[in-house]
Parts: C-alpha cells; sequence; structure tokens
C-alpha cells in the first residue's frame, strides 16, 4: 500500500500541473492575442483616452472615453475595425463612455423629436438644419454625420463633448452607444 500513496499522489502533483500549464498558456495567450492589439489598435486610432474591457463569452463590453473634440464618426469606424480584427465581428458591444454638462443633456432630450422624425421620414438635410440652428441659440456646437447605418451625433459646450450613435433604420429607435466626455486639448 505505500505506493499507492505514491501514485496518488503523482496523480494529483501531475494534474495540479497540467492545470497550472493550462492557466498560464491561456493567460499568455489572452495577453499576447487580445490586449496587446488592442492596446496598439487604440493608441493608433489617438482619440481613445482610456478603455476598459469586460470578457464574456457571449458578447465582450469595450467601454472607452474619448479625448479632445475627437471626430465621432472617424473614432468610431476605426475603433470597430481594430475590434473587428481582434475580437471578430460581432462579438462585442462597443460604448463611449462619458458624463454630459446639463445643459448637453437638456439639449440633447430637446432634439430628440427632430432626431427621430429625420431619421423616420428621410428628410436628413432637415434634420441637420434644424440641429446646427437649434445648437447656434444653446451656444453649443453641434456635428451630425451619416454612413450607410448610423447616425453620429456629437454635441459640444467649452470643455464638454456628447456623442451619440443612432442607427439610421426603425427610424432610430435605439441608440447603440452613447455617452459624454470632458474634453482635453
Amino acid at each position: 500500500m505505500p505506493g499507492n500513496g505514491k501514485r496518488i499522489f503523482s496523480a494529483f502533483a501531475a494534474t495540479g500541473l497540467t492545470i497550472a500549464l493550462l492557466l498560464a498558456g491561456q493567460y499568455t495567450w489572452h495577453k499576447t492575442q487580445i490586449e496587446k492589439p488592442l492596446t496598439m489598435g487604440f493608441k493608433q486610432v489617438g482619440a481613445v483616452k482610456d478603455w476598459d474591457i469586460q470578457y464574456d463569452p457571449d458578447k465582450t463590453k469595450v467601454s472607452v472615453t474619448l479625448k479632445g473634440k475627437a471626430d465621432l464618426q472617424e473614432t468610431y469606424l476605426a475603433l470597430t475595425g481594430v475590434l473587428d480584427k481582434t475580437l471578430g465581428a460581432g462579438k462585442y458591444n462597443l460604448e463611449v463612455r462619458n458624463n454630459p454638462s446639463r445643459k448637453l443633456a437638456d439639449f440633447y432630450q430637446r432634439i430628440q423629436p427632430v432626431l427621430y422624425e429625420g431619421l423616420s421620414t428621410g428628410r436628413y438635410t432637415w434634420l441637420v438644419r434644424e440641429i446646427d440652428a437649434e445648437a447656434k441659440k444653446d451656444g453649443l456646437e453641434a456635428r451630425v454625420q451619416f454612413d450607410h447605418r448610423l447616425l453620429y451625433l456629437q454635441l459640444a459646450e467649452q470643455d464638454q463633448a456628447m456623442y451619440k450613435l443612432i442607427p439610421r433604420e426603425n427610424g432610430g429607435n435605439q441608440v447603440l452607444a452613447s455617452g459624454t466626455a470632458g474634453l482635453a486639448n
């Protein structure tokens, strides 16, 4: 029986070593194949102040804070390019996180009918003119951009900016990502 104790100990030691090696391999793979490419990609985008990632087997959540008065459309497309390449298309949710001033939040609430009417009727030039006119009345900067999928809304007041990404289909009934960021030049 003394030999059985050694065998059991050896089996447990081998199992523990195997698990430790697998975990070390997973950690190394994650650092080299996920975190390093994301860090390098986000640095190349240039408009990302900081970011964090919450891993989920179904969809990973990526939250970014933008710096300065970043071009929202250009930045969003660059970020999704990095994320598609690293994590795979459709395997993440991208959130632009920040904290709007009261004036920006109130302005956004006031222009929502304009946004939804313009999106649901396809009157995009009217929508841009209306938002620009309302922003000027309030002493705000507004930038509205479009592509085939999204309306990119960027509002700014002095050193604060607010960003919204709104789908063009379904009359913009779902905000995909939103937030505000303090502007640091």
